[in-house]
Parts: structure tokens; C-alpha cells; sequence
């Protein structure tokens, strides 16, 4: 079949002068798949802070780097993360690694497990403290929701609104940041932790300061 150049050769006119046709540049498959490959691979990775690993710490869970739009193993698992490897990283200007899908469970949580010393380390800014909190409470929701009565979730559950409880009591600008980073879409998980932050909000502006009402509170809003 001949293309638009072909046709307009057969009737002696220029592709320009047929009336509402254009022109398009070749397509470059060899791009298009390239691009198309790089998309199906960070499918399967999940973005991280760097902020979120702590320093000496063991983590179970696999590190890429993205090095020319490839993904690439930077650390593996079960390998202390050293002042000296984040340092490294810092000089060359990386804030963001990258775990495999598989990985995901390990890293929740790793960072359930350490996330009040990341809410409360002041060389983390609160607006990274915020997205790692928000992100870390929707996916325990996630995993409460898949198994409601499983009593390790449980327990999670009320680990998670502690330490958002803690954060928000620092003040009007922790709340607002999460209010910043906040997903407001159709997903049951986002809206039980949206609910669970300004119920625990709305509380703390109406003068109820005591931390184990606040917890009871934002589990139940949860």
C-alpha cells in the first residue's frame, strides 16, 4: 500500500497541497520502543527518599540508581547503609533511589520500624517528613484493608496514627503539609488517611491536646 508521498506522486501533486492532509516526520520506531521498554521496567521499581534510609542501619531490601534512564543495582540487600554511602550519594546530588515491586513489603516495613526517628531528625525536611509519612500510612491501609482482622495490622494501625498524632502536634506547618502532599481521589486507602489527618487536626484545634484521646480518635477515623 502506498503511503501519503506515494499517492501524491500517482495524482502529480505535493503532499502540502492536498487539502487537510499533513505531513508528518518519519516515525523513529527504535525510539518509540526504546521508550516504551523504559516505561514496562520502572513499572516494576517504586521511587524512594533518600531521606527515609537510615544511617547504619541494615536494610533487607535491594537499591537502584537510575543512571542514563536505566535502572541499575546501586546496593544490595542485607548491607549496612553507612554515613559514608549516603555522603557519596549527596556529593552527586541523588535524593531518590529505587526498590523492585518485590521489594515493597520489606521497605513499608523497615520504615514503619524507623519512622518516628525520620519525623523526628532535623536534617529532614518537613516536607519530605510529610510524603514519607503520608505515603508510608496509605500503604499500611492498603494492607489493613486486605486482611482487616489480622492483629499484626492491627497493631501497625495504631503505631502509624502515633506517630502522625506526634507530628501534627508539632504544629499548624505539619498539618499543612500534609494537606500539601494529600491525594484526594476515588481510593478507599487515601480517603481513611485523609479522614484519619483532619480528624486528628480538626481535634487539635479545638483544644484536645491529650495524645492518648488523639490516638483513639485517629484510629477510629481510620
Amino acid at each position: 500500500m502506498k503511503g501519503i508521498s506515494g499517492f501524491a506522486d500517482t495524482i502529480k501533486v505535493k503532499p502540502a497541497e492536498l487539502p487537510g492532509w499533513h505531513v508528518s516526520r518519519p516515525v523513529n520506531w527504535d525510539v518509540m520502543t526504546s521508550t516504551a521498554i523504559r516505561k514496562r521496567t520502572e513499572q516494576k521499581y517504586q521511587p524512594i527518599y533518600l531521606d527515609s534510609l537510615r544511617v547504619d542501619s541494615v536494610l533487607d531490601f535491594d537499591l537502584y540508581l537510575k543512571v542514563g534512564g536505566q535502572l541499575v543495582l546501586y546496593r544490595s540487600a542485607n548491607l549496612a547503609f553507612t554515613d559514608k554511602t549516603r555522603q557519596k550519594l549527596l556529593d552527586n546530588r541523588v535524593d531518590r533511589l529505587y526498590i523492585t515491586i518485590e521489594n515493597k513489603k520489606q521497605y513499608q516495613r523497615y520504615i514503619e520500624k524507623n519512622l518516628s526517628h525520620i519525623l523526628h531528625d532535623p536534617t529532614i525536611s518537613e516536607s519530605k517528613k510529610s510524603s514519607i509519612l503520608y505515603e508510608t500510612s496509605t500503604t499500611l491501609v492498603q494492607d489493613v484493608l486486605a486482611s482487616p482482622t489480622l492483629g499484626e495490622n492491627i497493631h501497625r494501625s495504631q503505631e502509624i496514627v502515633s506517630s502522625t498524632v506526634a507530628y501534627i502536634l508539632k504544629g499548624r506547618e505539619a498539618f499543612l503539609n500534609l494537606m500539601t502532599i494529600s491525594s484526594f481521589d476515588y481510593y478507599t486507602y487515601t480517603h481513611s488517611v485523609n479522614v484519619c489527618t483532619f480528624s486528628i487536626a480538626l481535634a487539635q484545634q479545638l483544644g484536645f491536646k491529650d495524645e492518648t484521646f488523639l490516638n483513639e480518635l485517629g484510629i477510629g477515623a481510620l
